[in-house]
């Protein structure tokens, strides 16, 4: 073989594993892509299982609550005339005891408010017999209702058989003390309380009033917004602790106001600013406390409604319910007030007030009136069925809390 010709050959054999050379670098090259991509989408795959598991479970639903449950079950069941009773605080000192039963018996009623008159001469037990045949006579689902205030207002430790000394005011309680006294004292209220059965206090007073002339001065806790803030915070938080009902009053704020609602109308000419800042927030913590009940007062507030009281005022309970937040039952200062029989005229105020997103009308001057006035709106229509059972449901999902059904 020549030169030539070899060298022909070992061409040929180079051009040869050059050609597999390249072949296998391709391959190579193929399997590595495949490799990479291959790894990307598994990281990728472990990315998205890992953002998977990192979002938060949904939240289970939430279980409804019993009292709702069994305040729903109650309404269910009920009547009309029987929700009507529903609204009714009658009170308890106009009428002979056996009148009172009678009624009780023959309408129902929401609750009763008692005073000074019912305890008036009783002992203890006296007052536990009077109490039960109220309770029996409505069936046993009453609310029953004081004024327990302490100072001025004190409806049931005015009798010395019951106390030897009368609940001082809140005021006096506080300089003896500080809030650790106001605390101790709403305990030995409510204990003294439940002991005759009573399972409200129309407690406390969140009105911010400064000057000594204003007509609730002596009442209230008599210092500033936060201050009184403060306070009904405090005693709204062991009544709750003490399952004793509470209504914090008297809604929007009274103010330094010197006339007086019981003999006639009075008008609040408190600027919208200063209702904000200042009256308004012992109510903010008294429902952020967990407050059962707001009552209303018959003050007409310029700054909210200057046609109405503030109890017959759609815009005040607006205000109570939209901008506070308050779902809780909403309770009319006394109708039989002066206030409200010179605004009223001939009209039945309770219907007015239901009108208006009140709750619970407190005692009508004559109930059975009043009762009939408001089966007459609801079978009219001027009440319709929906607001009527708005209310109802509220007090009775009270009641139920209150431990007046069983769940």
């Amino acid at each position: 073989m020549g030169f030539s010709d070899r060298i022909d050959r070992l061409s040929s054999k180079a051009v040869l594993a050059i050609s597999l050379l390249c072949a296998a670098a391709c391959v190579g090259l193929v399997m590595l892509y495949i490799t990479m991509n291959n790894g990307q989408a598994a990281q990728g795959g472990v990315s998205a299982s890992a953002a998977a598991s990192a979002q938060p479970a949904p939240e289970p639903e939430p279980l409804p609550d019993p009292a709702v449950v069994k305040a729903e079950e109650l309404l269910s069941a009920m009547s009309t005339e029987q929700k009507i009773a529903q609204l009714l605080l009658v009170r308890a000192d106009k009428m002979p005891q056996e009148e009172v039963i009678g009624y009780l018996s023959e309408n129902g009623a929401g609750g009763l408010v008692l005073f000074a008159d019912n305890f008036k001469g009783k002992d203890q037990q006296q007052v536990i017999e009077m109490m039960q045949c109220f309770q029996d006579a409505a069936g046993g689902d009453l609310l029953m209702c004081v004024d327990e205030e302490g100072g001025t207002v004190v409806r049931v430790s005015s009798n010395e058989k019951l106390r030897a000394n009368r609940f001082k005011s809140p005021q006096d309680v506080f300089a003896s003390g500080g809030m650790d006294a106001i605390r101790s004292d709403t305990h030995e209220k409510c204990v003294f309380l439940k002991s005759f059965g009573i399972n409200v206090n129309f407690a406390p007073v969140a009105d911010v009033v400064t000057s000594p002339s204003g007509f609730l001065y002596k009442r209230a806790f008599g210092r500033d917004a936060a201050q009184t803030a403060e306070y009904v915070s405090a005693v709204v938080g062991v009544m709750e602790e003490n399952n004793m009902g509470s209504s914090i009053k008297h809604f929007p704020g009274y103010g330094n106001a010197s006339g007086d609602t019981h003999d006639g109308l009075v008008r609040s000419d408190v600027t919208a600013e200063s209702l904000y800042s200042s009256d308004l927030v012992p109510f903010r913590a008294g429902i952020a406390a967990g407050a059962d009940s707001v009552m209303i007062t018959h003050t007409i507030i310029n700054a909210i409604d200057p046609n109405n009281p503030a109890s017959l005022s759609p815009a005040a309970v607006s205000l109570l319910r939209e901008e506070l937040g308050f779902d809780g039952v909403v309770i009319t200062d006394g109708l039989d007030m002066g206030a409200i029989e010179k605004f009223c005229g001939t009209q039945d105020p309770c219907v007015m007030a239901l009108s208006a997103g009140a709750d619970m009308m407190c005692t009508p001057t004559d109930c059975r009136a009043s009762y009939n006035a408001l089966l007459a709106a609801v079978n009219d229509g001027t009440i319709s069925a929906e607001r009527l059972d708005e209310s109802v449901l509220r007090i009775l999902i009270w009641k139920v809390r209150l431990g007046l059904y069983d769940i």
